[in-house]
């Protein structure tokens, strides 16, 4: 290399002297940036891979217990007419008399909201068959729970004292659950 070139120039000069070690610095600077966020990358991924399992186990065994609630005879009541079928049914077994048994609504609403089916039974009975009733229904359909209960004053009527009740029982849909949830 002619020594002249850099002598008639002196910018030359200075760009041949100051250009190697910019681009030394700057590759190294974005080697380093590259490396550093490899490391962010790899911390979060082994932080997922650590809480991730634990959190698939929960799931999975709620879906387990929620499949050992389903009743074994007839399986779970998804629609209205297995749910008034099944409530006419109990009464009938535990001597409590309906009046009506109507679905009220099925709440499927956006995040944090269970998915289930109301079903308002209104009849009369003394206070055993009442609460026959009742446990029946809670022990043949574990899925159902009773959100509320009237009971109004007792009527007199041919020997004994019978209560008219408003019974209002709610049916988690499992099926609908799972789908809310992302499925399993």
């Amino acid at each position: 290399m002619d020594v002249g070139i850099f002598m008639a120039s002196g910018g030359r000069l200075r760009a041949w002297l100051m250009i190697p070690p910019l681009l030394i610095v700057g590759l190294g600077l974005g080697s380093h940036a590259w490396q550093q966020r490899a490391q962010w990358q790899l911390q979060k991924t082994t932080a997922l891979s650590e809480v991730l399992p634990p959190f698939i186990a929960a799931r999975k065994d709620a879906v387990v217990l929620f499949e050992s609630f389903k009743i074994a005879e007839g399986g779970e009541l998804g629609s209205e007419d297995q749910l008034i079928s099944f409530l006419q049914d109990m009464a009938q077994k535990n001597d409590f008399l309906v009046d009506t048994v109507s679905v009220v609504s099925q709440q499927q609403q956006q995040k944090k909201v269970v998915p289930v089916l109301n079903a308002v039974v209104r009849g009369e009975g003394d206070f055993t068959s009442i609460e026959l009733y009742i446990n029946e229904v809670k022990t043949e359909q574990r899925l159902l729970s009773v959100n509320s209960i009237k009971i109004a004053q007792p009527t007199e009527s041919s020997g004994g004292e019978l209560y008219e009740v408003e019974i209002v029982f709610e049916l988690l849909l499992l099926d609908d659950l799972k789908a809310f949830n992302g499925g399993l």
